[in-house]
C-alpha cells in the first residue's frame, strides 16, 4: 500500500489523505479480494495514524455504469487534451475509475464493503 510515504513528505504538518481506494477490476490485475484487503489497511492504518493526519477518505462508494465510466474518466483529462483520443491509454484508465467502487453499479456490495461496514460500526 502506498499511505505511508504520506507520514514522511509531510515531515511535522498536519496532512490529509484523500481519494484513497483500490480498483476491483480483473482486466486490471485488481481482485475484489484485494480491494477489501485495501479497506483493512485503510481502516489499520486509522487506527495507528499519527495527531496530524486531519482525515482519510474513500474515493468512491459506487462503481459507474460502463455508460457513464467514460465519461467520468474524461473529467480527470483537460478537455482539448489529445489524450482522449488515444484508446491505449483511456480505455483502460476509464476501466480503472469504473471499478474503484466498494459498491457495484448494479447495487451490490463487494468484499471491500462488507470489510467497511465491519471496521466502521
Amino acid at each position: 500500500m502506498f499511505i505511508i510515504p504520506g507520514l514522511f513528505l509531510t515531515g511535522n504538518r498536519k496532512f490529509a489523505l484523500e481519494e484513497v481506494g483500490w480498483n476491483a477490476y480483473s482486466g486490471l490485475k485488481g481482485s475484489e479480494n484485494d480491494q477489501r484487503q485495501a479497506v483493512k489497511y485503510f481502516f489499520d492504518y486509522l487506527e495507528k495514524a499519527p495527531d496530524r493526519l486531519e482525515f482519510m477518505s474513500w474515493f468512491l462508494l459506487h462503481d459507474g455504469t460502463e455508460k457513464d465510466c467514460r465519461k467520468t474518466a474524461e473529467t480527470f483529462i483537460e478537455p482539448d487534451d489529445p489524450i482522449l483520443k488515444n484508446e491505449e491509454f483511456m480505455s483502460p484508465f476509464s476501466d480503472f475509475i469504473c471499478y474503484l467502487g466498494l459498491i457495484r453499479s448494479d447495487g451490490t456490495p463487494r468484499e471491500g464493503w462488507n470489510e467497511f461496514i465491519e471496521r466502521s460500526g
